[in-house]
């Protein structure tokens, strides 16, 4: 890494691009840095397009997106990122959160996994809203439409947490702060690292002791 770069990307996952390594740094550009896509290649990317989500792919998922009609000024739309991230988080073994869904069972229905249209559909006339986020009612269940509903992040969150954690679990996870790092204990326990952190700083289930 040259001297003087701050921020190192380097194996870091943004959307579906992993980086590789640092490119260049100039005034103009700013930091460049080569990434890799699940589909198999290789892209250069600025630093604020991979944080800021702008870039996400080496470009193959605006290919498919537009073939929907669903690419604005270069970008995938939100409802079908919503879509694309869905099958992510089932099927793409490399995405962080695989272990929560697909990697235990979660699966999308033939509808909605072969057909974006099926989805959009749905989703418009089951209110879908860009600032909402989509839900299984069973957390155990599969993403289809009767099982599936729209809501904020925190309703999202806190359904997880009452689904996959109850006052003994999280007097366990409590006990192994010392001994276990928050990764493993997200996957120990089926719930995301940040709720595991959330814990550990006493943001959320405090009353546990």
């Amino acid at each position: 890494m040259p001297k003087g770069i701050v921020n190192d990307l380097k194996g870091m996952r943004f959307g579906k691009l992993t980086v590789v390594s640092f490119l260049e740094s100039s005034r103009g550009n700013g930091r460049r840095w080569s990434c890799i896509c699940d589909c198999g290649k290789t892209s250069d990317v600025r630093s604020v397009n991979l944080i800021s989500g702008s870039t996400i792919s080496c470009g193959c998922m605006r290919g498919k997106a537009a073939k929907h009609g669903e690419c604005r000024n270069g970008k995938e739309t939100h409802i079908y990122r919503l879509w694309a991230h869905m099958k992510d988080r089932c099927y793409n073994t490399k995405k962080d959160s695989y272990h929560r869904y697909g990697g235990r069972g979660i699966r999308i229905c033939d509808e909605w996994l072969n057909d974006f249209e099926s989805f959009k559909k749905w989703a418009l006339g089951n209110g879908y809203k860009r600032e909402l986020q989509i839900d299984r009612i069973e957390s155990n269940g599969n993403y289809e439409p009767g099982n599936c509903r729209f809501v904020t992040g925190t309703v999202n969150t806190r359904n997880q947490e009452q689904v996959k954690l109850t006052v003994e679990k999280v007097r366990e996870i409590k006990r192994a702060f010392n001994s276990i790092g928050c990764n493993e204990l997200a996957i120990r326990y089926n719930v995301s690292a940040a709720t595991i952190r959330a814990i550990k700083r006493g943001d959320r289930w405090n009353d546990v002791a």
